[in-house]
């Protein structure tokens, strides 16, 4: 009997036992389940674990708390904030140097890319339920999933423009994919704007608002689980396979991008900070 047992996340079955509906929720909620190292970790071991669970026929994936799905990455976690290179020390001669560092950064891009894979590598149908806060990392997150649900209480952002980067863990690949409109797509990666269930919708990046999201989310989740798991599981393969192929090396391209961008720019420090300071507005930045 596969049990779930993981620092960040809470992990279910839920109704009957004939159900097959694994529901998987982040659980910070104190943090607005922002993503600290240990989550990324976490969801990696649990998407690879529900994989050799002959139980789950379809997987929900929420998030607890009322404020929101997750607020994106955890800018106070150190263990998070130690994985990304820092400058090099002219006065220490021990100090790894530029390539050194891209090398290192661009290793963390790519393991997190692998950790959210999980979620678009696992064998059943995973159906997302959105509701408040939903920024950055949660995009990349949804962008992962089968089936996206919002509530009307949902604030999606492509979040990583304002932090000073290119989002760089799937949203760049797989958000258009899935959007219909590149011109409004681009529009909110390159703004970081707030939009709302409606938009989404009109978008095509979720299928459907409702009140009770997370109920109309289960029902979703059991009505696919009622089905031959077999015939589920083979379509969702053969609809992910061309997808797959479209987006590897667009993913690579987007780490090797990075790895180089976050280390010679400023941009980067200096949106934190004013995001740390809660000063209105956004701050000044440099000629390209």
């Amino acid at each position: 009997m596969n049990t779930y047992a993981y620092e960040t996340l809470r992990v279910e079955l839920k109704g009957s036992a004939d159900a097959h509906v694994l529901h998987v929720a982040l659980n910070r909620p104190d943090r607005i389940n922002a993503f600290n190292m240990q989550m990324w970790k976490d969801i990696k071991a649990c998407f690879t674990q529900i994989n050799e669970d002959d139980r789950v026929r379809c997987v929900l994936l929420t998030g607890n708390g009322p404020k929101g799905l997750t607020a994106g990455l955890d800018l106070n976690d150190p263990d998070l904030a130690s994985k990304f290179a820092a400058f090099p020390d002219p006065n220490d001669p021990d100090s790894p140097d530029f390539p050194r560092l891209a090398l290192k950064t661009g290793n963390l891009i790519l393991s997190l890319q692998d950790c959210l894979a999980s979620v678009r590598r696992c064998r059943v149908p995973v159906v997302a339920v959105a509701h408040g806060i939903t920024y950055g990392a949660g995009i990349d997150l949804l962008s992962q999933v089968d089936i996206r649900i919002a509530a009307p209480d949902v604030r999606f952002s492509i979040r990583e423009v304002l932090v000073g980067m290119a989002a760089d863990v799937g949203t760049l690949q797989f958000f258009p994919l899935i959007c219909g409109n590149d011109s409004i797509v681009r529009e909110l990666c390159y703004t970081g704007r707030d939009f709302g269930a409606e938009e989404a919708k009109d978008l095509g990046f979720v299928s459907k608002v409702e009140q009770d999201a997370f109920s109309a989310g289960l029902r979703l989740c059991e009505d696919i689980a009622s089905n031959s798991p077999i015939a589920v599981v083979g379509t969702k393969h053969v609809l992910e396979y061309g997808r797959e192929l479209q987006t590897a090396m667009q993913l690579k391209h987007n780490a090797v991008w990075n790895q180089a961008m976050i280390l010679a720019a400023r941009d980067m420090t200096t949106n934190i900070a004013h995001t740390m300071s809660r000063k209105p507005g956004k701050p000044r930045f440099s000629k390209l």
